[in-house]
């Protein structure tokens, strides 16, 4: 992983002398990112256009154990390794209650696709 240049790059393991494939993405993070500079990178500049009325969605994709329940929820309970879920909402709550001007109406998905079902993981598990 070279976040400088937001490349991943993979060897072939049966063929150690070929040249590694590179992928170049908008930005990569090493295992060692905190939950508050992915928060800060990725999804605040999204609930920033999101309070400014602009829809908004995240989409987390990746192999089982990549990493995507740790992003979404982390130890919501703990300041330092709560997800984006947890500080998304907290920022749009907080602007929520600075701004006395107006009035919000606020709505919240939480789906997951899995083996071409989705499943509405606020539910109480009646609906799929």
């Amino acid at each position: 992983i070279d976040e400088k240049h937001a490349q991943v790059s993979l060897r072939n393991p049966d063929n150690e002398e070929a040249e590694p494939k590179r992928f170049t993405f908008d930005k990569v993070f090493g295992p060692e990112t905190s939950q508050q500079e992915f928060f800060s990178s990725c999804t605040a500049p999204l609930v920033n256009g999101v309070l400014a009325g602009v829809n908004g969605s995240v989409f987390s994709y990746g192999q089982t154990g990549a990493g995507k329940t740790w992003a979404i929820q982390g130890m919501p309970d703990d300041p330092e390794d709560k997800g984006f879920l947890s500080r998304a909402t907290e920022q749009i709550f907080q602007h929520i209650e600075s701004d006395t001007s107006r009035s919000y109406c606020v709505q919240l998905s939480y789906l997951e696709l899995y083996n071409e079902a989705i499943h509405d993981l606020l539910s109480d598990g009646k609906q799929q």
